[in-house]
């Protein structure tokens, strides 16, 4: 032993005890003596996970002569995690608990993603047990029998009979899930625009996008859904009415099955395959790793069911949330910068739709869909013909011989007056020439009405504004109105002049052209 060196007899042997179990099993599955069914792949996961445990506490990954077992441990233990998560998916969809949620070819697509799992596993521990021989580990004559309790699960689940817990009132915690099953929209764009690419293109797509940190970070949202519902939801009189309760938490606990089986694919290429392309494992001609039938297994099954039960959750978390979110009316101040033209409209249709419950805008006594951009847009029209009547008072208010007296130019004359009209605040100029050449001029038209409608002109193409404050009134969710009035509050984005401004972190979720 020197400088703090492990003996390497020693550690063999700890090795050799320690590894016996997982050697005992991969022996049997190799002479076809077991099949690998959820006891025998919860066996193979926890002892590949302690095997790795001590490994790394004696850093094999770092050692010329431990860090290939090191790497066939992890191995074995990534895809008897997999393997598990299938099987416990193939478990549900048999026995009709999920066949409502589901698509009708769920179970046989998930038997055969299970198959190919199963044969990377085996190609796994046969490639561990011979890198185990080659290190001399030794195992002994034990054999398999008496070492593991052999189960034959029985068909069903158990009668969910357990009390409910009527004490509890979980109204907000169900509004709260369903808002955050909302917030899948990322991961709902990301999954479909995967999926529009042909399975030629599947291989180009790793590590960008898909890499084990992006698909990290939807299986981690899923699972703290899952967390959540069972901590606030489940086994409540609320869960017992809404049908739709019971139907997201299914679907939430699919999809972390699915992602989490994703992720352990994209590990093991990130990690392995990638990065040891003269490994047996990887050019094994019998082992689909990293060819079609990997990427088929990866994109087409995992990914792909993941994008459609993605749609379907935010579908489930929309009618949640219109039986039991909360309503009320706010009134807030109209756009300054134009009113609602298409980037606060955009914005204010994007909450309600990421809310998914029904909200109406009122303004001078109409009523519009504030999910329909085109709807806010209209309510515009309204908007503008009030400023330009404000400005027409404020031109019938003013002396337009005095303010042109000594101009004959009927163009000059329209400048001056819409220079004095800045000057009294009437007018926001956006541009320091104003293109009135451009303009047509009616020259038989009294000055007012030339005025008037070179000043509506301008307004249309946005080369000046006319303040004017006017409120709306938005009706609906009240975790919707208070993203709106947050909105409202830091002038939807924009300033006087239409230039960006930044939005606070609540309102992340918006995304901004």
């Amino acid at each position: 032993m020197d400088n703090g060196t492990v003996d390497a007899g020693k550690f063999r042997s700890l090795l050799s005890e320690r590894a016996a179990p997982l050697a005992r099993v991969a022996l049997a599955v190799a002479s076809g003596k077991v099949c690998l069914d959820h006891p025998l792949l919860c066996v193979l996961l926890a002892e590949s996970d302690q095997l790795e445990a001590v490994l790394d506490l004696y850093g094999a990954a770092h050692n010329r002569d431990w860090h290939t077992f090191r790497m066939r441990t992890a191995a074995v233990r990534n895809f008897s995690d997999a393997a598990c998560q299938l099987l416990t998916l193939e478990h549900y969809a048999a026995m009709g608990h999920r066949s409502a949620d589901l698509p009708d070819t769920f179970l046989a697509e998930t038997q055969e993603a299970q198959n190919c799992l199963q044969f990377i596993l085996r190609c796994a521990l046969r490639y561990w047990r011979e890198e185990a021989l080659h290190l001399g580990l030794e195992f002994g004559n034990a054999s398999i029998e008496g070492t593991l309790v052999r189960l034959a699960l029985p068909e069903g689940v158990l009668a969910p009979d357990h009390e409910v817990q009527r004490d509890l009132s979980p109204e907000e915690q169900v509004v709260h899930l369903a808002t955050l099953s909302l917030e899948t929209g990322a991961d709902v764009r990301m999954l479909q625009s995967i999926r529009e690419h042909p399975p030629t293109d599947w291989g180009a797509l790793m590590p960008d996008p898909v890499c084990e940190e992006s698909l990290g970070h939807i299986h981690n949202r899923f699972h703290m859904l899952q967390s959540l519902y069972d901590t606030y939801v489940s086994n409540t009189q609320t869960e017992i009415v809404d049908r739709d309760l019971r139907t997201l938490r299914r679907l939430v606990q699919t999809l972390a099955r699915l992602t989490r089986v994703a992720c352990l694919l994209v590990h093991f290429q990130e990690r392995h395959a990638d990065t040891h392309e003269d490994d047996p494992f990887v050019s094994c001609p019998e082992c689909p790793i990293g060819g079609e039938i990997y990427l088929q297994l990866l994109f087409g099954y995992c990914l792909g069911h993941a994008a459609d039960l993605c749609q379907a959750v935010r579908a489930v978390a929309q009618r949640i949330l219109a039986h039991h979110a909360k309503t009320g009316t706010i009134a807030v101040r109209v756009p300054r910068y134009h009113g609602f033209h298409v980037r606060p409209s955009t914005m204010i249709s994007q909450i309600v739709k990421h809310y998914g419950s029904a909200v109406s805008m009122k303004l001078a006594g109409m009523e519009y869909d504030a999910s329909s951009v085109m709807a806010l847009i209209r309510a515009n029209e309204y908007i503008q013909s009030e400023k330009r009547n404000a400005v027409g008072k404020m031109v019938a208010g003013t002396d337009l011989e005095v303010c042109t007296q000594g101009i004959s130019d009927r163009r000059a004359a329209v400048r001056r007056v819409l220079s004095i009209l800045e000057e009294k605040g009437a007018l926001i100029v956006h541009q320091h020439k104003l293109p009135l050449d451009e303009l047509p001029i009616d020259e038989d038209a009294n000055l007012a009405e030339v005025v008037l409608d070179v000043v509506a002109r301008l307004l249309a193409a946005r080369h000046i504004d006319i303040p004017f404050e006017l409120e709306v009134e938005f009706t609906g969710d009240h975790r919707v109105l208070k993203d709106i009035q947050i909105l409202a509050e830091h002038d939807y984005g924009e300033d006087s002049m239409g230039r960006n401004i930044p939005l606070p972190s609540t309102l992340d979720y918006l995304h901004r052209k």
